[in-house]
């Protein structure tokens, strides 16, 4: 079989060459000569030396180009999956040769926004099946607050179309900048509406539905958040000497100011769990969760400082329709954590 083969195309001469695996002769390559003979000569040069690269100069030997040959007949003639596709992609990126890909008709090709939504549903969640499954923790509320930021600033920047193959890491810096600058979001809010992102696309490339993970490498925002206020002593004493409506509140408030509890812990709080000198911490509660361990079930005893108000909120009446005693501070009592 000859080595090549030459053909005339609008009056130039283009060269294939044979290809012993595959049985076939290549795709023509133009000589860029008029006259056969020199298109042949040609040829046969490139045969000995290589073909240049028309960028590079580079010569680039005929076995070479033979096994890209083989290997794109290969690709033709194969039936191949989804994940048989996955595959060549990631090499090819491994390679540096492209910078993302998407398999048709894959997760890469669903529309971010809806990916996302589907991701921090807490009944639907495959992620979230995964975390439990492991004995890991993940709360409805930590997933009702993260689908929140993507169904309100995420599909304000990124609109409802785009599909989650098309987002790349200068789509995400553009984004955070945005928050910053056109929300003037803090900084920790900043990577918190980020991590609702970055989150599902690190789960989406380790489980083989998308071959890249843009938010991989990321910076992060850092600074100072803005200082809050805290009241003085003479102040919550003043704010607590007020009138409150509502004992509930009051209750609340003073627990919260004199111990230090979140408010998932407040709102939990129990019979069973106030003790003559301390108070148990044995739960959280909100609306999505319900009732739930705290983060700090489990640990040793942790003692805090905290005051006790003795008598009803000021403003609020008794059962005996008395006016209550004004709130005082009382002698230091302790929070245990977990027992």
């Amino acid at each position: 079989m000859r080595r090549f083969s030459l053909y005339p195309r609008r009056k130039i001469f283009y060269v294939q060459f044979y290809n012993p695996t595959t049985r076939r002769y290549t795709r023509g390559r133009s000589t860029g000569q008029t006259n056969r003979d020199a298109a042949a000569a040609l040829a046969a040069e490139w045969l000995r030396n290589g073909i240049p690269e028309p960028r590079t100069g580079r010569r680039r030997a005929i076995d070479e180009l033979l096994q890209v040959d083989t290997i794109v007949n290969a690709i033709i003639a194969s039936q191949l999956t989804a994940g048989d596709a996955r595959r060549i992609m990631d090499v090819l990126r491994a390679r540096g040769l492209v910078e993302a890909v998407a398999a048709k008709a894959g997760t890469a090709f669903e529309p971010l926004i809806s990916f996302l939504e589907s991701f921090w549903d807490y009944e639907k969640s495959p992620y979230v099946r995964e975390r439990l499954s492991h004995g890991q923790r993940i709360g409805r509320r930590h997933c009702y607050d993260m689908g929140r930021l993507v169904r309100t600033v995420w599909k304000e920047h990124f609109g409802e179309e785009k599909p989650l193959g098309e987002v790349r890491k200068g789509d995400l810096a553009a984004f955070s900048l945005w928050l910053k600058e056109g929300k003037n979001w803090q900084p920790k809010s900043i990577n918190t509406a980020i991590a609702a992102g970055a989150v599902a696309f690190r789960w989406a490339k380790v489980n083989e539905l998308t071959t890249t993970n843009p938010a991989e490498g990321l910076m992060h925002f850092s600074g100072r958040a803005t200082k809050r206020g805290v009241l003085t002593e003479d102040e919550v004493r003043q704010l607590l000497a007020e009138p409150w409506p509502n004992l509930r509140a009051y209750v609340g408030n003073m627990l919260a100011m004199s111990t230090g509890l979140r408010l998932g812990e407040v709102l939990a709080v129990q019979v069973r769990d106030v003790a003559e000198d301390r108070l148990h911490v044995r739960h959280s509660w909100s609306e999505q969760d319900g009732l739930k361990g705290t983060k700090l079930t489990g640990l040793p005893t942790r003692r805090a400082r905290c005051q006790e108000a003795t008598g009803p909120a000021p403003g609020a009446e008794t059962s005996a329709g008395t006016p209550p005693r004004e709130a005082r501070p009382a002698r230091r009592s302790a929070v245990d954590y977990g027992s």
